[in-house]
């Protein structure tokens, strides 16, 4: 009996160890690493909408690609040649887009239990909804689940990095200075 638990707790210790090193990723990109146009091209499910815009190096681009048990629009912007953030919005309704609740258990079984934040949030008649927002860490990356983004109802989800907190801080920056010189 001592042996077997024994092993177990090994396998359980190797397990949990082999989980502690999974980089967060969404459909196998990471932030903060170089774009890999031929990668996020062999992801799509619409051909030909991706593969000019990646290879001419634009800010940011989209692709429909498959997602849980339906359609997503994936959104990648890069600066300097690395990802800076990656975003998966639900497709439209008729192509069974992905689900807040679906979602959160299958990433929470794949990466641990999120920090949970709460908040309220109107739409524009002034109803009010419970916006939930998951994250999780690894070093200055950020994976982050939201059940309203943009629309009441609409999920998101996105993973950030420091290179996108690089290029946020030099935007406020440029920002700052154009509102100075113009007063």
């Amino acid at each position: 009996m001592k042996s077997r638990l024994f092993r177990f707790l090994i396998a359980a210790t190797v397990s949990l160890a082999a989980f502690a090193v999974q980089a967060l990723d969404i459909k196998g990109i990471r932030v903060d690493e170089p774009i890999q146009c031929d990668r996020i091209s062999s992801l799509e499910t619409r051909l030909g909408t991706l593969a000019p815009a990646c290879k001419n190096k634009l800010d940011s681009f989209f692709t429909e690609v498959s997602f849980m048990w339906g359609k997503a629009t994936l959104v990648t912007t890069q600066s300097r040649g690395l990802v800076t953030s990656v975003t998966l919005l639900p497709g439209s309704p008729r192509k069974n887009g992905f689900h807040f609740e679906d979602t959160l258990h299958s990433m929470t079984a794949v990466w641990g239990r999120p920090e949970l934040e709460y908040k309220t949030v109107r739409n524009p008649a002034g109803t009010e909804y419970e916006q939930v927002i998951a994250s999780w860490f690894d070093g200055s990356q950020r994976m982050v689940l939201e059940k309203h983004s943009g629309r009441i109802g609409v999920p998101s989800l996105s993973l950030i990095g420091a290179e996108w907190q690089k290029v946020r801080a030099a935007d406020a920056k440029d920002k700052t200075q154009r509102n100075s010189a113009s007063m």
